[in-house]
């Protein structure tokens, strides 16, 4: 009897330690598989707003080409004049039916890159802009941006003052139509919007215009720098040179944070040319 005692006693402890050894195998394998999940999840979200952030760029991009295209069809016998004209000449937010391309001195009146609400009056050199859908007119329109990302990944007002990227900023470049800003919103349609809405996306957007033939030679710092040599430095808007309008260099920004605990915003950009060459015979039509 104490043989057979001992034998089972031998056994239970054989078990125990056979339990314990599955119960630390499984919680290890537990503990990777939940971590490969959440790993896995973290990818879906990653990936999930890097496709919308493209989708995002890309429709800013189609505004400005569709109004480039649009105005070659409403304004054909001005394509040169027209080509870069845009619709809501009042910055305002709607693009009235009165709100058409004017031609002085071989510009139009509004051209893309070109804000208008200048402290002391008159139009003058802009770089930033956000893009929207004019839902009572069913139009794209362009207006000025509001306030754009500093170094320190924070979006900062216009306000008027001061100067980003050598361009100078609206007195009051938030359209009366609804006070847009750089951020994005998610409508009833499911639409994304400028327009302040009871959904906040995570995403920013701004559209960048760049004259590519206004575009100051460089300058040699003499310290293996160079400045004047870019967009960042000039390209602006070439009022009362017609020969250095033909091309604009268009950069959609998108700008976004997967988790409230990222530091910086992610930023998407996506470039396209576009040009005023249709149906042009000569460089100097």
């Amino acid at each position: 009897m104490k043989q057979f005692l001992k034998k089972l006693r031998g056994k239970n402890g054989a078990i125990l330690i056979e339990v314990l050894i599955s119960l630390i195998v499984f919680t290890i394998g537990a503990v990777a598989s939940l971590s490969l999940l959440m790993a896995s999840s973290r990818a879906n979200v990653i990936s999930k707003n890097r496709i919308i952030a493209i989708n995002l760029a890309e429709e800013a991009l189609e505004v400005v080409r569709n109004i480039r295209d649009t105005n070659w069809m409403v304004y054909s016998s001005n394509l040169r004049e027209c080509w870069n004209f845009s619709p809501d000449v009042n910055e305002d937010g709607i693009v009235g039916a009165n709100e058409n391309c004017v031609i002085a001195n071989g510009q139009n009146n509004h051209p893309l890159g070109v804000g208008l609400n200048a402290p002391g009056g008159g139009s003058f050199r802009m770089r930033s802009f956000i893009v929207d859908f004019d839902s009572t007119t069913s139009r794209w329109i362009i207006l000025p941006a509001s306030d754009y990302l500093n170094a320190n990944t924070t979006f900062i007002p216009y306000g008027g003052v001061g100067y980003q990227n050598g361009e100078y900023p609206e007195a009051d470049p938030i359209d009366t139509a609804g006070s847009r800003t750089s951020r994005l919103y998610i409508n009833g349609d499911g639409r994304y919007t400028h327009l302040p809405a009871a959904n906040p996306s995570l995403f920013y957007r701004t559209l960048d215009i760049c004259y590519i033939d206004n575009i100051t030679a460089p300058t040699d710092n003499g310290d293996d720098t160079f400045t004047n040599h870019d967009c960042n430095d000039s390209g602006f808007f070439p009022t009362d040179d017609t020969g250095k309008d033909n091309r604009i260099l268009v950069t959609a920004k998108v700008f976004w944070k997967d988790g409230a605990a990222d530091a910086e915003y992610k930023t998407l950009t996506l470039e396209t040319l576009l040009t005023d060459y249709f149906e042009r015979e000569s460089w100097n039509d």
